[in-house]
């Protein structure tokens, strides 16, 4: 437990093989009622924010058939618990003779599951059939084309598949990956993800997809499905919004007409046939795992050019927790969705979001840093509230509009001025696919739920994230329990 589909939503139970022994009198069908419900109501920790836990077998022991509920709950909950507290990092060297395994999100566990089968490395290991749901003889090349269809079906959704991806391209030469991929597989994929015939204004890539897709130019030539489509996941991480459009085919396009001058004037031949990795040709294990914050582009064995030389995987692990006074800054993505903003044209930019949220943090006086896609708060130094006049100075107008428009929304439906809303002591923890806010539940307030701002928004395809709010007692363990 538990056994891992592609469809698995956070807080999800599997049991791969279950075997329960009863008296002949013990009633059947209440027992598997009362044990699917303790499974399923069982917390675990850090679960909540995206922990996922794989447990080798698990026994409960003897428990009364005719027991009340709560006995069942707490004797469940109590075996779960101790199975998680001794679990082991997924990376880890002791993994493979562990009960327990956990990884801190499950695109974690996907991105090292991808890293390994590209790089050769074992996956015998007893958890990772049960992190990608697949058989251990599976053909190599056959399992990454699954891995990327199961981070794709994710709840970030295509998103969430480019990070993975350009994670583990960071350390891997994208040739290993791009020349394993089924073609009739990309091109299913390519028609996924937009139309040929959109618009296709170039725009801005993120600097670390720029190294792969031009050494994708190099080998295969700016034509092949394969470069297409690793310059539409890199248009998809630039604008999420490209993907509701089905715009990010012909964006791609357009990114490889302008990186053409940037590429080799001689393109090196594909490869007529890529023998792909198959689990009997894996080398045996016989060197401790490293841990992703050890993996380095040294360990690399392919040659790969240095201008593709970027950070490890380390980057894809969670900070474990951001104490913040402005956690309610965060409603304002449910704000903005009732204004609107999924249908507006200027997403299609890839500035456009930074920038509405940036200034919509300057109006609201917010000591804010503003990343990408504005990942964490921090402080940057008191910048006091500023009034719309001066967060709006050479301001774009559809940036204008949503400012006085979230102003407007929040007085009129709650009346609520835009501070008194982001205001909210909490942490925040992300990862570059998940953002989850943890408040004291003595903070709820009436006139938030009223008009549903701390609603979960879950998947924001403008904002590229999967978005939580968590109201607990003990919301601080957020700062130590990933």
């Amino acid at each position: 437990m538990p056994a891992t589909p592609p469809t698995l939503q956070r807080g999800d139970r599997h049991i791969a093989r279950s075997r329960i022994r009863m008296g002949r009198d013990t009633p059947r069908q209440r027992t598997l009622l009362l044990l699917a419900e303790a499974l399923r109501l069982a917390a675990l920790p850090g679960e909540d924010q995206g922990r996922v836990y794989f447990f080798r077998s698990v026994s409960f022991g003897k428990l009364p058939a005719h027991a009340g509920r709560k006995v069942w709950l707490d004797r469940i909950q109590l075996v779960l618990t101790h199975w998680a507290t001794c679990a082991t990092h997924g990376a880890s060297s002791q993994a493979a003779v562990a009960g327990a395994v956990y990884f801190r999100h499950r695109q974690e566990a996907l991105e090292l599951l991808l890293l390994r089968l590209l790089r050769r490395e074992s996956t015998g290991e007893w958890y990772w059939p049960l992190v990608d749901g697949t058989s251990p003889g599976m053909n190599g090349a056959e399992r990454i084309a699954r891995l990327v269809d199961t981070l794709r079906e994710s709840p970030g959704g295509w998103v969430a598949a480019a990070n993975a991806i350009f994670a583990v391209l960071a350390i891997v030469d994208a040739v290993s990956l791009l020349a394993l991929l089924p073609a009739p597989r990309v091109q299913t994929w390519l028609r996924e993800l937009g139309s040929t015939e959109a618009a296709g204004a170039p725009l801005a890539i993120p600097p670390e997809t720029t190294a792969p897709v031009l050494r994708a130019v190099e080998w295969f030539g700016a034509g092949a499905p394969q470069t297409l489509w690793l310059a539409s996941l890199a248009v998809a991480m630039a604008a999420p919004a490209t993907l509701p459009a089905r715009s990010a085919v012909a964006r791609g396009r357009a990114v490889l007409r302008q990186l053409g001058q940037r590429a080799p004037a001689t393109l090196k031949p594909i490869p007529e046939t890529t023998p792909p990795p198959t689990a009997e040709a894996e080398p045996p294990d016989t060197q401790a795992v490293s841990p992703l914050s050890e993996i380095s582009a040294a360990a690399i064995s392919a040659p790969r050019p240095a201008a593709t030389l970027a950070p490890t995987l380390e980057a894809s692990l969670p900070a474990p927790g951001e104490f913040t006074a402005y956690a309610g800054f965060y409603f304002l993505l449910n704000v903005l969705e009732r204004l609107g903003i999924g249908r507006s044209p200027a997403l299609a930019d890839a500035g456009f979001v930074p920038e509405l949220m940036e200034r919509l943090a300057g109006y609201a006086g917010l000591p804010l840093t503003a990343s990408r896609l504005l990942s964490k708060l921090g402080p940057v130094g008191t910048r006091g509230p500023q009034s719309l006049q001066e967060t709006s100075r050479d301001c774009p107008r559809e940036i204008r509009v949503f400012l006085v428009g979230v102003r407007r929304w929040c007085w009129r439906s709650a009346r609520l001025t835009l501070r008194e809303v982001v205001t909210r002591p909490g942490v925040v923890c992300w990862t570059r696919t998940d953002l989850d806010i943890l408040m004291p539940l003595d903070s709820t307030d009436a006139r938030i739920r009223r008009v549903g701002l701390d609603l979960d928004p879950g998947w924001v395809p403008w904002f590229g994230r999967v978005v939580h709010f968590h109201y607990r007692n003990n919301w601080e363990d957020g700062l130590h329990d990933r």
